[in-house]
């Protein structure tokens, strides 16, 4: 009996091993560095009388999010942890603390004491910054990210008034320093920083001669896109209309997500060789050389022993800014999206 056991327990783990094995071999690497930040507040303008006042509301969980921030901190005070300004120079957190009140002061030409500093951090952290790895499954087109260094960025906003209406608008920035995990081994000692936060992203850096910078390079990123569209369209993956969508795109709803039409002017001459101008409608299917956003679902976690975060992708979305004649921004439009099935 108990060989019989020991034989069914080696069978269920060399099942576990395979399927892992297989699940990774599937795996294409998408980008080995890709750097990009992520709004945790969404800020909105208070008109009043008296004043005009811009309200914060985190759209992750504020309790976790400074329970971890509290633990980053704790760390480097005690010089288990540092903050790296670029590939040399390591600080621990009274030294960023005392650089961001020189800036401002720089800034604004006012001294800030420790505790009101420290006061500022604690209200204006309204974005991370995240260096990642990513990978994608060849069989679901799912990318897999691996968080391999952060940085919190605090944010000071003004209201601007924009073609008579007002606007909040980013007036300082300031990375406080990149953290990089202590470990990459998984914990039990986690907390869910969100279980869903959506946001959308663009994977080309548009900085003349640096576009392989902290982006996607078009190496990787075209064959992937080609692919998504390829076994979207050909209903190899199942694609959605929205994240909560209760039934996915069928053959001809995914093949009209994938064409747009706009209008060609067509330049012809007739018998007396007069010229012609005829407006036409012509269709366009999307390509992967259309999309130059991402858009996103994740569920964070933060270890706080390791102090990183893990990402779940809950969905995700190929997107593609859209813009007027005049080049000005329309608005973004998701082709599809494909999630985690359950």
């Amino acid at each position: 009996m108990k060989n019989k056991n020991k034989l069914n327990y080696l069978i269920v783990l060399f099942c576990l091993i395979f399927l892992s094995q297989n699940s990774y071999s599937q795996e294409k690497l998408l980008s080995m560095k890709i750097v990009y930040s992520v709004p945790i507040m969404i800020a909105e303008i208070q008109s009043s009388s008296e004043k005009d006042s811009i309200k914060y509301d985190f759209i992750i969980d504020k309790r976790f999010w400074w329970q971890a921030f509290d633990k980053i901190v704790a760390k480097s005070k005690d010089k288990k942890l540092f903050f790296y300004i670029n590939d040399k120079d390591s600080l621990s957190y009274d030294s960023i603390s005392n650089l961001l009140a020189k800036t401002l002061k720089e800034k604004f030409n006012k001294e800030y004491t420790p505790e009101e500093t420290q006061k500022l951090i604690e209200n204006n952290i309204r974005k991370i910054q995240f260096e990642e790895r990513w990978w994608y499954n060849t069989k679901t087109m799912l990318i897999r990210s691996e968080v391999t260094a952060f940085q919190p960025i605090f944010t000071m906003d003004s209201i601007i008034l924009d073609d008579e209406d007002l606007k909040i608008q980013e007036h300082f920035s300031y990375p406080l320093g990149w953290i990089k995990p202590l470990k990459n081994n998984k914990t039990t000692d986690e907390v869910v920083v969100s279980s869903n936060i959506e946001f959308t992203i663009p994977i080309y850096n548009t900085t003349p001669y640096q576009w392989w910078l902290n982006h996607l390079e078009a190496e990787y990123s075209i064959p992937f896109l080609d692919m998504l569209i390829s076994k979207a369209e050909n209903m190899q993956i199942n694609t959605y209309d929205s994240p909560s969508a209760s039934t996915a795109f069928n053959k001809v709803e995914i093949l009209k997500q994938l064409e747009y039409q706009t209008r060609e002017t067509l330049v012809t001459e007739d018998s007396m060789y007069n010229t012609i101008e005829k407006d036409t409608i012509v269709k366009i299917k999307y390509m992967g050389e259309h999309i130059d956003y991402f858009r996103f679902g994740q569920k964070w976690t933060f270890d706080l022993e390791n102090l990183c975060f893990r990402k779940q992708i809950n969905y995700f979305a190929p997107v593609i800014r859209l813009t007027g004649n005049d080049n000005s921004f329309r608005g973004f439009y998701p082709l599809f999206y494909i999630r985690k099935e359950n």
